[in-house]
């Protein structure tokens, strides 16, 4: 068994916010579709396409800056996260 006792914030904090970024770009792409067959206004979804997944990933980057800390201290007051992982097919 393992056990999570902290989390590094910045890093985290960079890896959720690059994968919201991805996860915008394609939330961006279908909203902009549907919204293009709804209204007809294609030079506004394009920037919704350019500008939704930036907004997305600072976005995500600066609440995992707030929450990571927090998660940190509530790892801290109760002795951590059981983890059961699987290494080369043994049980820790």
């Amino acid at each position: 068994m393992a056990v999570i006792k902290r989390i590094g914030v910045l890093k985290t904090a960079s890896f959720m916010g690059l994968y919201s970024f991805f996860i915008g770009i394609i939330l961006a792409i279908i909203l902009s579709f549907l919204s293009a067959m709804l209204s007809g206004l294609i030079g506004l979804n394009t920037l919704k396409i350019i500008l939704f997944p930036f907004i997305y990933g600072i976005g995500t980057f600066i609440i995992s800056m707030i929450l990571i800390p927090i998660m940190n201290l509530v790892l801290k007051i109760t002795k951590g996260i059981n983890l059961d992982i699987e290494l080369a097919g043994q049980l820790y």
